[in-house]
């Protein structure tokens, strides 16, 4: 899995996860991340990730390609990891 499918991936999972009706799961850790990364996301390259799209129909095949490939276009998961390796 690639980078860009990871992100993808972690947007698609957390977006399904709060469409659930569990009070208790929209107030964990991993949803304040979610929210960061969407919000990052959304601001990077000038907002050319829809980092949203996924809220609507999390399991959509065709919004999950076409936000792969809005965050292809835009590198920020080769910025991310670049950033990442020089930490380590």
């Amino acid at each position: 899995m690639s980078p860009n499918e990871a992100i993808m991936l972690a947007l698609a999972t957390a977006s399904a996860a709060r469409m659930q009706p569990n009070g208790l799961a929209l107030n964990r850790p991993a949803m304040a991340a979610y929210l960061e990364l969407a919000k990052q996301l959304s601001r990077a390259n000038g907002g050319g990730i829809d980092a949203h799209m996924l809220e609507i129909a999390p399991g959509s095949q065709e919004r999950q390609r076409l936000l792969a490939q809005q965050i292809e276009r835009s590198g920020v998961a080769g910025r991310a990891l670049g950033r990442a390796s020089l930490h380590h």
